[in-house]
């Protein structure tokens, strides 16, 4: 097992459902739903063993229906890159994720912590 390896693609604070603040540009490639699907597509090409998402996902301002639907996109294709994705939820969604855990449909999608403890 020493030399086994396991490629993780990491990353944080995506908040789905905002528009970055502090950018002159009103770009949709700055928008956070453009580049959760960069990070997805980067996944994908790179064949990651397994994506973790470290928090705040969706944002605390729009974190209803907004993160939805591009979080169910990038999960869907993830899935089907046989890419599973961990995440744990953090102080922007704490509220929200687990409830958009239940709502998206992806099998390889693991939300660990659900109601205060280490399991999925």
């Amino acid at each position: 097992m020493a030399d086994a390896s396991c490629r993780i693609l990491c990353t944080g604070d995506l908040h789905l459902g905002r528009y970055p603040s502090r950018t002159q540009s009103r770009d949709r490639a700055w928008a956070a739903d453009s580049v959760w699907a960069d990070t997805v597509s980067y996944a994908v090409e790179q064949a990651v063993d397994v994506v973790a998402l470290t928090g705040d996902v969706v944002d605390d301002q729009n974190k209803r229906y907004e993160a939805l639907g591009p979080l169910q996109r990038g999960l869907r294709r993830l899935e089907e890159a046989g890419i599973p994705v961990v995440a744990v939820a953090g102080n922007h969604d704490f509220d929200a994720l687990p409830r958009l855990a239940e709502m998206v449909e992806a099998e390889h999608f693991h939300l660990l912590g659900r109601g205060g403890s280490g399991a999925p």
